[in-house]
């Protein structure tokens, strides 16, 4: 059953409510926890990524959320949005390889571990993924039950750095995984939400040339505009963490 607009407000009102007191903790812990410079490092590194995947995104994600809501039967919409997604993210775990070849991460990222750098990206990516889903499970109309796994995820999250707080194991390389770990259960919760209600969120649709050449086209039309913007956000925001 497809949630009314007055019930998707409500149930996202009501799980902002209580993942604020949430929120507020947990931002209370992991900076003590973690130290001014891991949590910097952090904060840097997962900002500069997010700033990558941003501009990968140039607003597709926006178009593909439109386009869905009115054409949701459509699965090959969906598989080929994952396509464009992986494709992207493709180009910056490749693109990684190559600054270190090159030698100039130091460049990029000051004084910076490689592994934290890698896990960065993967954060990154993956949140951009939980982007996307949290799109889908609004276009298909299931928020509200959305909306619940979110605040079920939230509370295992909280749980979970309160453990490795008290345990004495919480730094940056236990972060970078409660992150993932929270990722996770999110994406498999909407995923299980889909599927009973028939939805898949990865469909196993085949694509032919022709469709894949139509879709390109459509994207490129709508997004092509918020290319440029989005680059020059890139470069500020980038070289504002810089």
């Amino acid at each position: 059953k497809v949630d009314s607009l007055q019930k998707r407000y409500f149930f996202k009102l009501g799980a902002s409510l209580i993942c604020l007191p949430i929120n507020i903790i947990t931002m209370a812990v992991v900076p003590r926890a973690l130290g001014p410079v891991a949590y910097g490092n952090f904060t840097f590194l997962t900002q500069f990524f997010t700033k990558i995947a941003g501009f990968l995104d140039s607003g597709t994600s926006i178009g593909f959320y439109t386009k869905l809501s009115k054409r949701l039967n459509e699965e090959g919409l969906v598989k080929f949005y994952w396509f464009f997604v992986l494709s992207m993210s493709l180009v910056v775990v490749i693109a990684l390889p190559i600054v270190i070849l090159l030698n100039k991460q130091d460049l990029l990222w000051p004084d910076q571990n490689i592994k934290f750098i890698w896990m960065a990206i993967f954060f990154s990516l993956s949140n951009w993924c939980s982007q996307i889903v949290i799109k889908i499970i609004d276009a298909y109309g299931c928020t509200s039950k959305g909306e619940i796994i979110r605040v079920i995820q939230r509370i295992c999250g909280l749980v979970l750095i309160l453990i490795l707080f008290f345990i004495d194991n919480l730094n940056l390389t236990t972060f970078f995984y409660y992150n993932y770990f929270c990722i996770f259960i999110f994406i498999i919760g909407c995923s299980y939400i889909l599927k009973i209600n028939g939805i898949s969120l990865f469909p196993k649709i085949k694509l032919n040339f022709f469709q894949v050449n139509n879709y390109i086209k459509e994207f490129w039309n709508y997004s092509h505009p918020l290319i440029t913007s989005s680059f020059i956000i890139l470069l500020a925001g980038v070289f504002d963490l810089w």
